[in-house]
């Protein structure tokens, strides 16, 4: 038997998280979730060919208080909207981890919950990361890295050894961190970036070598 999914967020990352867990013969998604003041133009949205209904997150917590073994994955790519609705809903739902099949997670990887791992993700020797993290296609995440919290690691981006990476971060496409650096939390890294000393919080990123923008 499927287990039911609902995904947060029918935008273009929300519906690429639906291909994702179409994949997934454990799981069925029944509803898209969008903001209660979002202007939803139709109850309804066409992904991969099929039909999806979109409810409210107000809908949403309704059926999750009558129904306590709701399991729900967040499809936004903006790490403090992660984090808003993972604070907002993680008493009413569970927050699965949903990994790609063709992700490689060798080695000892430790990870928490809520996390999003899509197509072709490698992950190699000894890397931990907290929760409710999204690593989009193809990011590649190398030995003894360690990541916080809420993070998004966008398409083809690199994070070399030894990497500490906090909460709340945004990773841009092609962008690639040297080994051994730290990142802090609430920072931009722009696509394309090469980051070669250590970031701290609050900031954006951008270039080769990467330079601080105001």
């Amino acid at each position: 038997m499927k287990t039911a999914i609902y995904i947060f967020g029918a935008g273009g990352m929300g519906r690429e998280t639906y291909c994702l867990i179409n994949d997934l013969p454990q799981y069925e998604v029944i509803a898209f979730v969008e903001q209660d003041n979002a202007d939803i133009s139709s109850i309804n949205v066409t992904v991969a060919g099929k039909i999806v209904e979109i409810i409210t997150e107000s809908q949403f917590a309704e059926i999750c208080s009558q129904n306590k073994d709701i399991s729900a994955v967040i499809g936004i790519g903006i790490p403090q909207v992660r984090r808003k609705i993972a604070e907002k809903f993680s008493i009413f739902c569970n927050f699965p981890n949903i990994i790609h099949p063709s992700a490689t997670l060798a080695g000892a990887v430790q990870s928490g919950h809520g996390n999003l791992v899509m197509h072709n993700c490698v992950f190699t020797e000894n890397i931990e990361f907290g929760n409710f993290n999204l690593f989009n296609i193809s990011a590649i995440i190398t030995h003894d890295c360690k990541i916080g919290n809420y993070n998004v690691f966008l398409p083809s981006c690199n994070v070399s050894g030894s990497v500490t990476v906090g909460d709340s971060n945004l990773i841009g496409s092609n962008a690639f961190i040297i080994e051994k650096t730290t990142i802090g939390a609430n920072n931009i890294i722009g696509a394309g970036s090469v980051v070669l000393k250590n970031i701290g919080n609050s900031t954006t990123w951008v270039g080769n070598p990467a330079k601080r923008i105001k």
